[in-house]
């Protein structure tokens, strides 16, 4: 099932945090320097684990955890997305990977270990900046509503939705099946 795209007031970190029941384990993909992570930790989630492969941004994650006071909840671990070994089959309740897809060579394969760590009925919450079909691609690659739909039903995700918030990013919302 795929609901139609609809237009929201809000940001995408508005968005996401609106989706998030307390109490939950989130997956940040794509963490950076953490602020979305810390975000997720203070405000809607028991336990918020930031994933980054950059040698740059992902130190700062880390301090941005232990400036808020909320390292114990937000452990970051530098790794590769297209790779979680490190984390176990089913043992979180929802992911984001906010502005992160255009940055990875495959990002299917990236989206099919989001599904795995999830456990079922778990959701993927997914943001890029929106391209119509034919807009060109620029400097880096951007996704159309249907490309970012085929890759969340190829990795196994279900009862997808689509917002698009007002800073024109789309938001994919999608369920692992029961």
């Amino acid at each position: 099932m795929v609901e139609a795209t609809t237009r929201k007031n809000g940001t995408v970190e508005e968005t996401i945090l609106r989706r998030l029941t307390p109490g939950r384990r989130v997956l940040d993909v794509g963490c950076a320097n953490g602020r979305l992570t810390v975000a997720l930790a203070q405000r809607a989630a028991a336990r918020a684990t930031g994933v980054d492969v950059s040698d740059a941004s992902f130190p700062a994650a880390r301090r941005a955890a232990r400036e808020a006071g909320i390292s114990r909840r937000m452990p970051c671990l530098k790794g590769d997305a297209h790779h979680m070994f490190f984390i176990k089959d089913g043992s979180l309740d929802a992911a984001i990977v906010v502005d992160t897809l255009h940055h990875l060579e495959r990002p299917g394969q990236v989206l099919t270990e989001v599904h795995r760590v999830l456990r079922r009925g778990g959701e993927v919450m997914l943001a890029e900046m929106d391209r119509e079909p034919g807009e060109p691609i620029r400097s880096c690659q951007r996704f159309t509503r249907d490309e970012i739909m085929a890759m969340l039903l190829e990795a196994g995700f279900r009862d997808v939705e689509l917002e698009l918030t007002e800073t024109l990013y789309l938001v994919a919302i999608a369920r692992k099946g029961l």
